[in-house]
């Protein structure tokens, strides 16, 4: 959680230092066979094509949601579920101010973490649900 503090200090941590979260398990392997898999996993394996193989779903998505973004010039924003940084880049192209991604995902935060603009703004691997922030 301090990770997250230092890295973006507008945020507060809604839980005491001792309720801190409990660290991220290593990402267990699918019990069966077959094309199913655990979702960790599948972020895992989906990673390193996320951002450059073509994907209809994404484009979808930025589409739909650019638009409805406020203007969030000079604002601080925190990207929950920041995956490969995708969003993040947007983030500074409508420049907000200090954006900062935080993913459950370590192989999509390092995606994340070789793109430059990004230096700086990630917070390493943690379990989103787990996090009590409260906006100041």
């Amino acid at each position: 959680m301090s990770k997250i503090l230092e890295t973006a200090p507008w945020l507060t941590a809604a839980t005491r230092a001792e309720q801190r979260a409990a660290p991220i398990p290593p990402a267990r392997r699918s019990l069966r066979s077959g094309s199913r898999v655990l979702s960790e996993e599948g972020y895992e394996l989906w990673a390193p094509a996320y951002d450059r193989d073509p994907n209809h779903l994404l484009a979808l998505e930025e589409r739909t949601l650019k638009p409805l973004l406020p203007d969030l010039a000079g604002q601080q924003v925190l990207d929950l579920g920041c995956g490969t940084g995708r969003w993040l880049e947007l983030l500074l192209d409508l420049a907000a101010r200090r954006p900062v991604g935080v993913d459950r995902s370590p192989a999509m935060l390092s995606v994340a973490a070789t793109k430059a603009r990004l230096c700086g703004r990630l917070v390493e691997a943690v379990d989103i649900l787990s996090i009590g922030l409260r906006v100041m």
